[in-house]
């Protein structure tokens, strides 16, 4: 499962990671995790078999029973799901969380000086390499894929658009 919530940029620059993922590894089952707002951005995408949306803004801005409970029922979901790897590719507290919390026996996540957040790197199991700060984001995210064996990067960025929105945009 890969775990990129937010934001646009962000999972943009995630997307040659999933797609390098895909091409090296045909038959896995690969999820991402992402806010609910964004995941138009990747719901259609043919190198994905299950977007799994969570509100992690509307859980902070409003802890009430509501969010408690679609908290219980989105980790209940995660280890249902029983996920063998989890890439984090985001390296902030609340996604190393969601990364232990899926109860996967592999959490790859960012070297702690590459991490938004180094606290990040306790809840992961396996860390990428330190990669210089100056490194492109993208080099970053395909370096966590060392751990699946040898991989051929495919720097592609695909945003799959649905025929129908396609349409409307032509007009």
């Amino acid at each position: 499962m890969i775990i990129k919530p937010s934001s646009i940029g962000d999972i943009v620059h995630a997307l040659p990671f999933l797609r390098t993922l895909r091409a090296n590894h045909p038959s896995a089952y690969i999820a991402w995790m992402i806010e609910e707002s964004f995941q138009d951005l990747i719901k259609h995408n043919p190198d994905l078999d299950e977007v799994i949306p969570i509100r992690t803004k509307y859980w902070r801005k409003s802890l009430n029973t509501q969010s408690w409970n679609e908290i219980c029922e989105t980790i209940k979901l995660l280890k249902e799901r029983k996920f063998d790897w989890t890439f984090d590719l985001q390296g902030l507290i609340k996604t190393g969380f969601i990364a232990l919390m899926t109860g996967a026996p592999n959490r790859v996540g960012f070297h702690k000086n590459n991490c938004r957040e180094k606290v990040n790197s306790w809840f992961n199991n396996h860390h990428s390499e330190h990669i210089s700060t100056g490194s492109h984001i993208v080099d970053r995210c395909l370096s966590q894929l060392s751990f699946l064996g040898n991989f051929q990067p495919q720097a592609e960025f695909i945003l799959s658009i649905r025929p129908e929105d396609e349409n409307v945009s032509k007009t």
